[in-house]
């Protein structure tokens, strides 16, 4: 091989093991630990601006839909948080049951949420672990708890559509104050005017 040769397959040689390092390096350096949470690492790539758009309606459906509805003691505001055609663990009768009993005694109430952990998110199904409590101005009837929430997208708002109680002792996976996971992909069929909603 000619000097020139030689140099340009070292370089391309050294290149390689510099990207190895690198990749290695930024291995290493993506694992989170402390003393509450499990380690984990993510090569998630940045959100898009219209999955982060996507991620705070969902946000802003428990941080300020939800927490309106207990403040507000709306017991149709309350129950319309709900899809029509929810079953699991209740029907839709059953909830606005329960809301109308639950805001006769505490009509000013606030749903606090303490973690939320986004599993899956398009734009038409989320599914969202949630910690939470609920404080009523009296204090008694407050209550907590951790739940697997199923959310559809229709006719241009989110709706539960099932919920499921977590133990809220138990370590999920992933569960961290800042963890998102996003293995749904995005596809412009599933956007709200693709639909035509």
């Amino acid at each position: 091989m000619k000097i020139k040769e030689k140099l340009s397959f070292l370089k391309i040689l050294s290149g390689g093991f510099l990207l190895g390092a690198l990749s290695l390096a930024l291995f290493s350096c993506s694992f989170v630990s402390d003393l509450n949470h499990e380690f984990g690492f993510s090569f998630s790539k940045p959100m898009t601006p219209n999955e982060f758009a996507l991620q705070q309606k969902i946000e802003n459906f428990y941080y300020e839909d939800v927490d309106s509805a207990f403040f507000s003691g709306n017991v149709e505001g309350f129950s319309n948080l709900y899809s029509p055609a929810i079953v699991k663990p209740m029907d839709w009768n059953h909830i606005h049951a329960w809301a109308e009993k639950f805001f006769k005694t505490h009509p000013s109430s606030h749903f606090v949420v303490k973690n939320l952990f986004i599993d899956e998110m398009s734009y038409v199904r989320a599914v969202v672990r949630v910690k939470y409590v609920v404080i009523t101005a009296q204090g008694e009837g407050s209550f907590s708890g951790y739940e697997r929430d199923v959310l559809v997208h229709q006719k241009n708002a989110w709706f539960i559509a099932s919920w499921e109680k977590l133990n809220t002792d138990s370590k999920v996976s992933g569960d961290s104050s800042s963890s998102y996971s996003l293995p749904l992909p995005f596809d412009s069929a599933e956007t709200p005017a693709a639909r035509g909603q």
